[in-house]
């Protein structure tokens, strides 16, 4: 591609076509690139203005997606925060969402081939389930 036909739009619209990202990973993607953080900032506005990105969408996505990969609360609002989504959204969406993390838990248990019960346990919390999940999930 033509450097003078390279603008940070065509770069996060196609980035956003293959999947979601967070503004601070887009914002990340584009200094990587070159591009300055004005112009960048600027068009990221206007793909936020215009509902082409989305941190709280991007956030439904990747609990979506770690969910069933059988990760617990603690480990993806961490990586979430990692990712640079605000705690704020974080919050809304495990709110809309509202998973039963304790049935996550048991299904991803249902993954674990360890058969002592404390390295069963340590397996869930090291996924991202707390104390009180996994301890719930043992009584079963």
């Amino acid at each position: 591609m033509d450097g003078a036909q390279r603008t940070p739009e065509k770069v996060i619209a196609r980035l956003l076509a293959r999947r979601e990202h967070s503004r601070s990973e887009l914002l990340a993607k584009l200094a990587a690139r070159g591009f300055a953080a004005p112009e960048c900032q600027a068009a990221l506005d206007e793909f936020a203005a215009r509902g082409w990105q989305s941190d709280r969408r991007y956030a439904a996505a990747y609990i979506a997606e770690r969910l069933s990969r059988g990760y617990g609360p603690v480990k993806i609002k961490d990586e979430l925060r990692r990712r640079g989504v605000a705690a704020a959204d974080i919050a809304a969406v495990l709110d809309e969402l509202a998973p039963d993390w304790g049935t996550a838990a048991r299904a991803a248990l249902a993954r674990c081939r360890l058969a002592d019960p404390a390295a069963r346990r340590g397996w869930l919390e090291r996924r991202g389930f707390t104390a009180d999940e996994c301890r719930s999930v043992e009584k079963i």
